[in-house]
């Protein structure tokens, strides 16, 4: 059996608007819920147009069918743009950013999640 790691991975694709100031207003919004600790990766995409926000499901999720996951952490982030639905699995990790691009790594977290 294959054990999850329970990351749960958000593309959202040609924001309007500024991509920092969006990334910002996730990291604020995190923090206002007490869970910026379940944000282990926020970064502009490759194409300079959205944001990927990498986040550890909370303790109530783990059994959430991904969609629905998704769908709390973009209504806790305060997102109402859809995400991208091709973003289903972690197969998009393989587009990793650059130093300049991301806003916000917990590297602890991030290279030892929660199993």
């Amino acid at each position: 059996m294959v054990t999850s790691t329970q990351l749960l991975m958000i593309d959202l694709d040609h924001v309007e608007g500024d991509i920092a100031e969006l990334a910002q207003c996730v990291i604020t919004r995190l923090q206002e819920h007490d869970l910026l600790d379940h944000l282990l990766l926020l970064h502009k995409t490759p194409s300079g147009e959205g944001i990927r926000i990498v986040v550890q499901r909370r303790e109530g999720q783990m059994a959430l069918p991904f969609e629905e996951a998704k769908a709390q952490w973009l209504h806790l982030m305060g997102i109402d743009q859809p995400s991208d639905a091709a973003c289903s699995d972690h197969s998009r990790a393989s587009f990793l950013p650059i130093q300049e691009d991301i806003y916000h790594i917990n590297r602890e977290a991030l290279f030892t999640p929660k199993l």
